[in-house]
């Protein structure tokens, strides 16, 4: 057996322990206490550097309330369509743009981000279905993504 580095599922499988139980709230020492095992195994589990064997995985799904298969599902594998906020937050950034949100007083301020995002959200929408030719293109200026039209335009989108 390799030690060092968690196997791939292992980790799939310790990450959404993680987020499930920190979405309930739960210490990684109440939740041990719930299913029978020590918080160092919580944290072996969750770093993906432990096997959990079937007993286990159906006493976490229980205690998480999810199904076992939940447990498996890819980090990020969201649908637009999900409705489960948690599938919603494993996206990549989505809970630091609910952080920032939160952190912002002004109900006017929230607002504009909500319809910023939406807008965005729209026009990649679009995008994706527009024939290739008459696609955005995407420049990165550092950290920035800034849109723009299609060659032939100066006008940039932001």
């Amino acid at each position: 057996m390799f030690i060092g580095r968690p196997n791939p599922l292992d980790a799939i499988v310790g990450f959404n322990i993680r987020l499930h139980r920190s979405n309930l709230g739960l210490s990684q020492i109440e939740f041990g206490e719930r299913i029978g095992v020590s918080f160092e195994r919580i944290q072996k589990f969750e770093q993906g550097m432990g096997r959990i064997g079937a007993s286990h995985l159906y006493r976490i799904a229980a205690v998480l309330d999810i199904s076992v298969a939940e447990l498996f599902q890819m980090p990020g594998s969201v649908g637009a369509n999900s409705s489960n906020p948690l599938q919603l937050l494993s996206a990549p950034g989505a809970l630091q743009i609910l952080e920032a949100y939160a952190r912002t007083a002004n109900p006017r301020v929230r607002q504009s981000i909500l319809k910023l995002i939406e807008a965005v959200a729209e026009r990649q929408s679009r995008a994706s279905i527009a024939p290739k030719s008459k696609r955005q293109n995407i420049v990165k200026l550092g950290k920035e993504a800034w849109l723009r039209k299609p060659s032939g335009s100066s006008q940039t989108v932001y």
